[in-house]
């Protein structure tokens, strides 16, 4: 009895401490082609983004303010890093943490097993409900970045200007604007982070 269960459990402790040791082992190796696969995926894409942009006729370039394109070369770098590049590591990385587990919970019990396998799927079905709302703060949080962006390229432009007519009160309410505006969004985008996560 006693003798048994404690077998048991230094034995599933060994197996979680090998568990462990892989999943650190897996972190540390994925990050050299992870950090690899960033460089030249980020690089290509502003490659490519800057050779549509020399695509553009000058009346179609002149549409948008200049802070609209810096923003897309800049700010809009990090959501894509995040949103799309880092998932696929994850996925790959989930899939290898899943398989491992479902192995190991097969060893021990079958019907406990099968029962964890269904309750995978709540969190699942509820992250593809909620992700589209992730999608929307994400674009909306873009699109804030090139409007402040825009708006503090032009103020800085007119630095002169604004010393010279002694405007700077004025200067100031419309940077504070677009600067609320801007966290606000980034604000509303943790928040539905958050909740997603936490479900």
């Amino acid at each position: 009895g006693v003798q048994r269960s404690h077998e048991i459990l230094m034995n599933a402790v060994r197996l979680a401490l090998i568990l462990i040791g892989l999943a650190c082992a897996l972190s540390i190796i994925r990050a050299f082609p992870q950090a690899a696969y960033h460089r030249r995926t980020l690089s290509a894409y502003k490659n490519e983004s800057f050779v549509r942009l020399l695509g553009l006729t000058l009346r179609s370039f002149l549409k948008r303010p200049t802070g609209a394109y810096l923003s897309a070369f800049t700010n809009d770098i990090e959501p894509i890093l995040n949103g799309y590049i880092n998932g696929l590591f994850v996925v790959i990385v989930s899939i290898v943490q899943f398989t491992a587990a479902l192995i190991m919970m097969f060893t021990y019990n079958v019907s406990f097993t099968l029962f964890v396998i269904l309750l995978t799927f709540i969190p699942i079905v509820v992250s593809v409900l909620v992700g589209k709302k992730l999608a929307e703060s994400e674009v909306a949080l873009s699109s804030e970045n090139r409007r402040f962006t825009a708006q503090l390229k032009d103020l800085l432009s007119g630095f002169s200007v604004i010393k010279s007519f002694g405007v700077e009160s004025e200067a100031e309410k419309i940077f504070g604007s677009a600067n609320a505006e801007l966290e606000s969004v980034r604000s509303r985008r943790r928040v539905t982070q958050s909740l997603i996560h936490t479900v």
